[in-house]
């Protein structure tokens, strides 16, 4: 219910955000563990230009569950336009966790094409140390 209540809350327009998340703490409270909840909080953060704080609440849940792709796609878009470094970072780590996703991999392509040297070497090691696999080798390959 109050999933339902935050979710029309939000729906209604930016006034009505802190009651929305209000409603999602409630939810979160009451089913400890489950990632709806904070991926609604997130997002509205995200929808409320608060990027930053919906960065925050994506990599709370993404601590609670690593593997959560919506997460890491939604948290890459919190960013500037013009900020590839970091969008190519979230969208790595989705990539890494499904590489056979023509959508993620053209968004991170998009991105990883736009990076200096030391921006490649950067997200390969993120890469190697996080999934210990050949870094970028099946990725970068298309």
């Amino acid at each position: 219910l109050a999933m339902r209540r935050g979710i029309l809350l939000r729906q209604r327009g930016p006034h009505y955000y802190r009651l929305a998340v209000r409603c999602f703490r409630i939810a979160m409270n009451a089913y400890p563990g489950a990632p709806e909840p904070v991926l609604e909080i997130a997002r509205t953060y995200a929808r409320n230009g608060r990027p930053q704080r919906a960065r925050r609440w994506y990599r709370f849940l993404l601590r609670q569950i690593p593997d959560d792709i919506e997460a890491y796609l939604e948290g890459s878009e919190t960013f500037p336009r013009q900020d590839h470094f970091h969008r190519a970072r979230w969208l790595a780590k989705a990539l890494a966790r499904r590489p056979e996703d023509a959508i993620i991999r053209a968004r991170f392509d998009q991105h990883f094409a736009r990076l200096a040297g030391w921006q490649h070497w950067w997200i390969e090691q993120v890469l190697w140390q996080t999934y210990h696999s050949s870094p970028l080798e099946t990725v970068t390959r298309s």
